[in-house]
C-alpha cells in the first residue's frame, strides 16, 4: 500500500500504519468490503467488480467433498482435519524467510482445490448444500459493487450488514491484535439478561466470559495471551450504567511522531474522533453502522478465564412489547448464547422465536450454540 494512512487505534499496538492486510475492519461487510476493494487499488491492483470472504471453515468443508490433496512440494497431504494446522505451519513456521512469501502454501493450494471441487465428478448437490450452510452460519459472505446486484445479494441475506431494527440489538465483536492465532482455541459465553423495571425503562446486562484453552500445547501460536479489542453493539442511543472486566491500555507517547505526514481515513476519523471515553472503566464509546459501541481491551492468559460486564439502559421505553435480534460475528465458532428476560410490571410471553425459549414463572430462558443469528419477540400482558 503506498499511502501512508494511520490504522485505526487499536491496530496501532502493533503498527501506525493501516495496510490492506487489516481493512477488514468494520463489523459491517459492505463497509469492509469498500475499504479493501479502496485499498487493493491503492496497492496498484486493478479495480474489482466484487469480493468473496471465506473462513478456514469453509475450507474444511469443502475438503470433505474433495478428499485428501497431496501437496508433494511441501511434503504435507491436507485433508478436513488437519488444513488449520498444516496451513498454520505452513504459513508462520515453515516457510522460506529470504523469499518471504508466508502465504505460497495457501496460494498454491488453493487452485488445487477449486479444480477438484469444480470438476465434473464433484458432487454438486453436496457443494450447493454445503456453501447454503456456510452462508446461513455467516462463514461466508458476498459483496457486489454494482448497486442493483448488491441489493438483490442483500434481501437474500449474504453480505452481513449490520442489522437494523427498532427493537433490542446485540453483536459482540472480537478482533485479536497481536495475540497470534489464539481464537483458535478460545471458547465464549455470552450471558444477556434483560429485565424490565417498573417505570418501563429496559436494563441490559451482558457478562461475557471467554476460556483460553491453549498454553500447554505443541503449537507456539496457541500458547500465547489472547490479545482481544471486543466492541459490544447495542441499540442506538443506550446509555451505560458501568462496565467490568477491561483492561487497560496505555497509549505510546511516541505515536503522534510516527504518524506525521501520514493521512487519516475518513471513516475511522468519524468513529474515532467522536468517541466518549470512560476511563473509570476503561472502555469507550462510540457510534457505528446506526448502534451505540461498547469498545476495550480483554487480555486472557493461556489457561485462564476473563470476564467482562456491560450493564446499560436501552433507548425505549414500551409497555407491551420486547424483541430482540441477537447477531453472531461473522466467522465466529465455540460461542455459547444465554438468554434470560423479566418485566417487574407485566408478565411475559413468547410470541416468536429462532430459539427454544420457555418461560419459569415470569421468567423467560433460552440458550444455545450461536451458529446463526437469532431473535425472538416477547409479549407483555
Amino acid at each position: 500500500l503506498r499511502d501512508k494512512i494511520v490504522a485505526p487505534a487499536p491496530i496501532q499496538e502493533l503498527t501506525p500504519r493501516w495496510f490492506l492486510r487489516d481493512s477488514n475492519w468494520f463489523p459491517d461487510f459492505p463497509q469492509s468490503s469498500e475499504k479493501i476493494m479502496d485499498f487493493y487499488e491503492k496497492t496498484g491492483g486493478p479495480t474489482v467488480d466484487g469480493i468473496i470472504s471465506l473462513t478456514p471453515t469453509v475450507i474444511e468443508r469443502f475438503l470433505r467433498i474433495t478428499g485428501d490433496i497431496e501437496m508433494p512440494e511441501y511434503g504435507v497431504t491436507v485433508n478436513s482435519d488437519n488444513f488449520l494446522l498444516v496451513t498454520q505451519y505452513q504459513t508462520s513456521v515453515a516457510y522460506d524467510r529470504v523469499e518471504n512469501k508466508p502465504k505460497q502454501f495457501v496460494a498454491d493450494l488453493a487452485p488445487i482445490l477449486l479444480n477438484r471441487i469444480l470438476s465434473p465428478q464433484g458432487d454438486l448437490g453436496q457443494l450447493a448444500n454445503l456453501v447454503g450452510q456456510a452462508i446461513e452460519e455467516k462463514h461466508m459472505l458476498f459483496y457486489l459493487a454494482n448497486e442493483d446486484k448488491q441489493e438483490l445479494l442483500s434481501e437474500i441475506g449474504v453480505t452481513g450488514e449490520v442489522r437494523q431494527t427498532n427493537g433490542d440489538y446485540l453483536m459482540v465483536v472480537n478482533s485479536n491484535i497481536g495475540g497470534k492465532k489464539t481464537d483458535g482455541v478460545m471458547r465464549e459465553n455470552i450471558n444477556h439478561q434483560v429485565r424490565q423495571r417498573a417505570d418501563g425503562k429496559f436494563v441490559s446486562t451482558v457478562t461475557i466470559t471467554r476460556d483460553h484453552k491453549g498454553g500447554n500445547t505443541e503449537y507456539e501460536w496457541w500458547n500465547d495471551d489472547n490479545i482481544n479489542f471486543m466492541r459490544v453493539y447495542v441499540p442506538k442511543g443506550s446509555k451505560l450504567i458501568r462496565a467490568e472486566g477491561f483492561d487497560y491500555r496505555p497509549r505510546d507517547p511516541l505515536l503522534d511522531e510516527r504518524t506525521a505526514g501520514f493521512t487519516r481515513d475518513n471513516d475511522i476519523r468519524s468513529l474515532e474522533g467522536n468517541q466518549i471515553e470512560y476511563p473509570e472503566y476503561d472502555v469507550v464509546e462510540q457510534a457505528d453502522a446506526n448502534r451505540t459501541v461498547y469498545a476495550g481491551w480483554v487480555v486472557t492468559p493461556p489457561q485462564q478465564e476473563r470476564t467482562v460486564t456491560l450493564e446499560y439502559e436501552l433507548p425505549f421505553k414500551e409497555m407491551n412489547w420486547y424483541s430482540l435480534i441477537m447477531q453472531k460475528q461473522h466467522g465466529s465458532l465455540s460461542t455459547n448464547y444465554e438468554f434470560d428476560f423479566s418485566s417487574a410490571r407485566k408478565r411475559p410471553r413468547v410470541y416468536e422465536a429462532s430459539f427454544d425459549a420457555t418461560r419459569e414463572h415470569d421468567t423467560i430462558q433460552g440458550s444455545m450454540i450461536l451458529r446463526t443469528d437469532q431473535a425472538i419477540g416477547i409479549e407483555l400482558k
